[in-house]
């Protein structure tokens, strides 16, 4: 665990230097004021600000990969949804091009008998669909 960048053996080391320099009365007197100005600072606006800052500065990278992750999948659907265009416009032309070599190849007559351009029974047909007043 580290706090303010000092480990826990260098915390002990200050702490035995503090021991040994201030005496021990007046290194419990030092331990209380230090401890009295690190609540102070830690809930000072100044620190909170300090401490959101850093939370969003650490946050960039992981906002980048997000957003990078993100151009990623929309390149991946349009490239999904490119596909899927070029598949359904090639599966049209061979299927307009098979009905079309079927169409040339069936009879007109055997299949649609009497539908042929002058015939009475297609001009008998047309004059039944026709409504009054046309």
């Amino acid at each position: 665990m580290e706090i303010l960048n000092i480990g826990a053996l260098e915390f002990v080391f200050i702490v035995l230097l503090a021991f040994i320099v201030l005496g021990p009365k007046k290194a419990v007197e030092a331990a209380g004021d230090l401890g009295r100005w690190i609540r102070k600072v830690v809930k000072s606006p100044l620190w909170q600000e300090v401490l959101h800052t850093t939370r969003e500065i650490q946050d960039i990278p992981r906002t980048i990969m997000d957003d990078d992750e993100l151009k990623h999948t929309l390149d991946e659907i349009e490239r999904s949804a490119q596909e899927v265009n070029d598949s359904l416009r090639a599966t049209r032309k061979e299927t307009q091009a098979v009905l079309h070599e079927t169409l040339d190849e069936a009879d007109p007559h055997r299949i649609f008998p009497g539908k042929e351009q002058g015939s009475p029974s297609n001009k008998a047909s047309k004059s039944i669909k026709k409504e009054p007043g046309e």
